[in-house]
């Protein structure tokens, strides 16, 4: 027997049901209802949502692999018979199933809107999605010819209480806990069995969906019922008062979560506060608004660093805070504390949504006059791994240093082990780009060796995980002391890791200072050009602005040599790093890039500005400065005399550095220079001591040109 819609008639169906069942032990029930009858021997199956596409989705052939999809395009042929599913609008359908949360009704309304409005305007008018979907057929029942009167049909079987308390939760934009309910939107519900009893009520009546499958049960609203839950608050007049209540909810919630991102494993911390991002952007929309509550802004920003960090989401972090700490939604002064805190989260936004630009400077600055005033030793030892960063990237290679060396000492005043393994890993960091690789191989590698016998509780405590960054960098100093192979090794052990954690910064330092940077040493372009897409594509989507422009300058690399119009490309990627104080020499891609650029081209000419620092000693204690002399010598075009004084000088860089792969570079110009006018056994005498002391050299495109240089033009054999 099958009984349809028994929601309106709950008690009636379950006794005529259970009289049936009695006289007839053969007998089974198929009953349809948005609630449980209650009836003994009873199994319900919930019917979910349809599976919807993921934002990712861009071709129509994967749209249609999804249920919702399916039904979207089956309904809108029947009204509009020329309607096809295509990659022009597979995203925009994809996007209108994933916002109607895979309603089977509200899908079919919609689509039936499509042969009038077309695909754009039913995603467009979505925004008033009731009005829009009252397409329905004649011929089903009443409640199912609008989406309006198919939840205020559910609506209208509520309690007088769990109707309050339906509207109420509207203000949580994503999942919410039972103690979360009974504080904010409980109302006259005084015991939190009350609470838990109404949620059971709404979720009986589908009106909220449970994820039980967590340590605590997890309740959300699907969007659409949100919407109408919101509508009807803003009908009650109680806005104000409830956004009020889950802004303080929020507050204690960042400051809560603040506290267990130093003493909670990341998945144990995940689980705790997986919703809290979500609550935080609701609350700061209101209590910045104009009838919120600023103080509440400021403390939920005060300890909201976590969330930006975890999630990835520099970009807006340091959007919103700047709002704050710019004075455009407060007046007056803001307590230290409270400064002090919105400054670190400041900082540490900035660092990577927008890099080395003086707003990262002053608000890491900032922080720690703060951290040294209030004497609280965490934000000290984050202003100066901050401050550490921006020196490095500027170019201020000693000062990048100092502040390294200052977070160790603190980090050991404190007794803080963590803390000095990462000081450690940028000191060994600096100590590279200063040229001093056997010092900055050392301590990093004395810092990955604690973090593999500690591995710490947070892994992001410093804005990524460390141990992932600690490889990608030295497996770039592998290369320069010519273990190409194990360099490789390295820098892919470092990705595979960053990958894993799914972490945004993580994978964008791994591909960045590890893996695109090696392969780029070791001359791989299609290496690089397969990699630095997904680098530049994981910044974009996180607003992380230094890590973009770092992957564009990768793929400039990658395809200039190939591509017909390498000046456009050079000029794009030097424009995109007008805006900050991005050292032109943190990297050899720019040197590299240089060579293809036009004589006369002006980025060439500030290249020649910069390497004439040398000139004056100031900048010899750089990683790649003996690349920089070999490629001003080949790009100046001197005579062979001034060409070979340079290339020497290079030499002299490379080897008093311990960096005998740049040196090969040098040593393999000089040779083909000296050979070129009749030196050979010069060539010869400098070339053989360079490919016997690099042994893993097959691995190297730069091995590979000298020996068969050697080979064909020095030796009969090699």
């Amino acid at each position: 027997m099958v009984v349809d819609n028994c929601e309106h008639v709950v008690e009636a169906a379950a006794e005529v049901l259970a009289n049936l069942l009695q006289v007839s032990a053969n007998l089974s029930v198929l009953g349809t209802a948005q609630e449980p009858l209650g009836m003994p021997g009873e199994y319900v199956f919930r019917l979910g949502p349809l599976a919807v596409p993921p934002k990712t989705m861009r071709e129509a052939s994967e749209a249609l692999g999804h249920p919702a999809v399916e039904l979207f395009v089956e309904r809108a042929k029947e009204r509009a018979r020329e309607f096809q599913l295509l990659d022009t609008n597979a995203c925009d359908v994809s996007e209108i199933c994933r916002r109607l949360d895979g309603i089977p009704l509200a899908l079919e309304l919609a689509a039936a809107r499509v042969a009038a409005l077309g695909v754009t305007g039913v995603l467009t008018g979505l925004d008033d999605r009731f009005k829009l979907l009252t397409a329905g057929r004649r011929t089903v029942l009443a409640r199912h010819r609008t989406l309006r009167n198919a939840v205020d049909w559910s609506h209208d079987l509520l309690s007088p209480e769990a109707k309050r308390l339906f509207r109420r939760l509207a203000v949580f934009p994503g999942a919410f806990t039972p103690e979360a309910a009974h504080q904010v939107a409980a109302g006259n519900l005084e015991e939190e069995w009350q609470t838990a009893d109404t949620l059971g009520e709404l979720e009986g009546k589908s009106l909220l969906l449970v994820d039980a499958g967590r340590p605590e049960p997890h309740f959300h609203m699907l969007e659409t019922i949100r919407f109408d839950a919101l509508e009807k608050l803003a009908e009650s007049n109680e806005v104000d008062g409830i956004a009020r209540r889950h802004a303080s909810f929020t507050a204690a919630m960042s400051e809560e979560a603040s506290v267990d991102w130093r003493i909670l494993p990341t998945e144990d911390w995940l689980n705790r506060h997986a919703t809290g991002l979500d609550d935080i952007r609701a609350a700061l929309d209101w209590a910045l608004s104009a009838s919120g509550d600023v103080d509440l802004g400021v403390t939920i920003l005060s300890h909201s660093a976590p969330f930006w960090i975890q999630h990835s989401q520099h970009d807006e972090g340091q959007r919103r805070i700047s709002e704050i700490l710019g004075g455009i939604a407060i007046q007056g002064p803001i307590h230290s504390q409270a400064e002090m805190a919105a400054q670190t989260a400041l900082g540490a936004c900035l660092t990577w949504a927008k890099g080395p630009v003086a707003e990262t400077r002053n608000a890491w600055s900032r922080a720690l006059e703060l951290a040294t005033e209030l004497s609280d030793v965490e934000v000290g030892l984050q202003a100066h791994y901050g401050l550490w960063l921006f020196h490095l990237r500027c170019g201020d290679y000693a000062g990048s240093l100092r502040h390294a060396r200052e977070m160790m000492e603190r980090a050991s005043l404190g007794n803080d082990r963590e803390a000095f393994a990462a000081g450690q890993r940028i000191a060994g960091v600096s100590h590279h780009f200063l040229g001093q690789h056997a010092e900055g191989r050392r301590l990093i590698e004395t810092s990955l060796g604690w973090y593999d016998r500690h591995p710490p509780i947070q892994r992001f405590r410093f804005g990524l995980d460390q141990r992932v960054a600690g490889l990608a960098f030295l497996s770039r100093i592998l290369w320069i002391e010519g273990q190409f192979a194990t360099a490789i090794d390295v820098a892919r052990d470092a990705l595979e890791k960053a990958r894993a954690l799914d972490h945004a910064c993580t994978l964008c330092c791994a591909l960045a200072e590890g893996w695109c940077m090696v392969h780029a040493l070791n001359g791989d372009e299609t290496a690089v050009e397969r990699a630095a897409p997904l680098l530049v594509q994981t910044a974009s989507r996180h607003g992380l602005g230094f890590w973009t422009v770092y992957g564009e300058l990768f793929m400039a690399w990658a395809t200039t040599g190939n591509d017909e119009r390498p000046q456009a490309r050079i000029e794009r990627v030097f424009a995109s790093t007008s805006g900050m104080d991005f050292d032109p020499l943190y990297s050899t891609l720019v040197t590299d890039l240089l060579i293809n650029a036009d004589v006369d081209h002006p980025a060439r000419e500030a290249f020649l500005r910069l390497a004439d620092r040398v000139d004056d000693g100031r900048d010899e204690a750089h990683w790649a400065w003996s690349e920089f002399l070999r490629v001003r010598a080949q790009i100046t075009n001197p005579t062979p005399a001034s060409r070979e004084r340079e290339l020497r000088r290079a030499l002299d860089i490379a080897e008093r550095q311990e960096a005998p792969a740049l040196g090969l570079r040098v040593v393999f110009d000089l040779v083909k220079l000296l050979t070129d006018h009749g030196r050979r056994d010069e060539a010869r005498a400098l070339l053989e001591p360079y490919l016997d002391l690099l042994p893993s050299g097959v691995s190297s495109r730069d091995w590979r040109a000298a020996r068969s240089w050697y080979v064909s033009r020095l030796s009969d054999a090699y």
